[in-house]
C-alpha cells in the first residue's frame, strides 16, 4: 500500500510538472549543447530590457538518478516579466556517470552561460542558481566552489 501511495504521489508530481511545463513560454534557445555528453543540454529564455539581464539557472532534482530540465517549477514568465532571463539545465545522471560528474556538468553549464553572456545579453555578475533535491545540492556545491 505504501509503495502504491508513493507511486501515485510521484505520478501526480510528474503530471503537475508536465502541466506546468506545457504552460511555459517557449525557450529562446532550446536543447543547446554545453558539453561533450548527450545529456549536456540546456534551455534558455532571454528576458527583454536595457543592458545585460540577470539570470536564474534551474538545475533539476531527482537524486542525480532521474529528472529532466523539462520539469520546471513555477512560472518562467514571472521572471521574464521582471527582466530576469532563465535557463534550465540537464546533466549526466549517476547511472551513466557517478558523482561528481553531474555537478561537474552543471559547473560546465554555468561556464557556458557566462561564455554566452554577450550574445545572450546576460549579466555574468548577476547569476543565481535554484533547484530542488539534487538540483539544490548541486546549486550549493557550485556556490561554494
Amino acid at each position: 500500500m505504501q509503495r502504491l501511495l508513493l507511486s501515485l504521489a510521484a505520478a501526480l508530481t510528474l503530471m503537475t510538472s508536465t502541466a506546468l511545463a506545457a504552460d511555459q513560454p517557449k525557450p529562446t534557445s532550446a536543447d543547446v549543447s554545453y558539453g561533450p555528453y548527450k545529456m549536456d543540454k540546456l534551455d534558455f529564455w532571454e528576458a527583454k530590457g536595457e543592458g545585460p539581464r540577470p539570470l536564474l539557472v534551474y538545475i533539476h532534482g531527482g537524486g542525480w538518478i532521474g529528472g529532466d530540465k523539462a520539469r520546471l517549477p513555477g512560472n518562467i514568465k514571472t521572471f521574464l516579466d521582471k527582466g530576469i532571463s532563465y535557463a534550465a539545465v540537464n546533466y549526466r545522471l549517476t547511472g551513466e556517470a557517478p558523482l561528481p560528474a553531474p555537478v561537474h556538468d552543471a559547473a560546465r553549464a554555468i561556464q557556458f552561460l557566462r561564455h554566452k553572456a554577450k550574445e545572450w545579453n546576460i549579466n555574468k555578475n548577476k547569476i543565481a542558481l535554484t533547484g530542488g533535491s539534487a538540483g539544490a545540492c548541486t546549486s550549493m556545491w557550485l556556490l561554494c566552489h
